[in-house]
């Protein structure tokens, strides 16, 4: 008999950071154009969930938010995740995300499935003179 593992909330973070490497991975060799989102954002991101919240939800709420994210990657608006060192019970998240204005980017934030249990800091980046890529 197989039992059903309930994934904890720290757990299931790798798996949201695969999903989106494989979706940006799979969304590159497809050769979709990403050109449209001219403007790129690092987003920190500390997610904490409320006490007393139940597992089933916290649990539902973390494979749909993966879906969205998969989803976000495939569009070229989610580009990289990050885990960063956090305390136990709060997870921290650095991204590389990709958007036509800070308007939009923070619509697509908003929209989150985790948002609410989120603190966020969104920077717009600029690229530099210097920038060894050449941008």
């Amino acid at each position: 008999m197989i039992q059903k593992r309930k994934m904890g909330f720290i757990a299931i973070i790798p798996f949201l950071i695969a999903a989106v490497s494989f979706a940006t991975g799979a969304h590159a060799a497809s050769g979709n154009d990403r050109s449209e989102h001219k403007r790129e954002f690092l987003i920190s991101m500390t997610v904490k969930v409320p006490p007393g919240t139940p597992p089933q939800q916290v649990d539902d709420t973390l494979l749909r938010e993966a879906q969205s994210a998969r989803e976000l990657a495939a569009r070229g608006h989610l580009l990289r995740l990050w885990s960063l060192p956090a305390a136990p019970g709060i997870c921290r998240i650095l991204g590389l995300w990709r958007a036509g204005s800070s308007a939009e980017i923070a619509g697509i934030v908003d929209a989150l499935l985790l948002r609410p249990w989120m603190t966020v800091e969104t920077i717009p980046l600029t690229p530099h003179p210097n920038d060894p890529t050449g941008r």
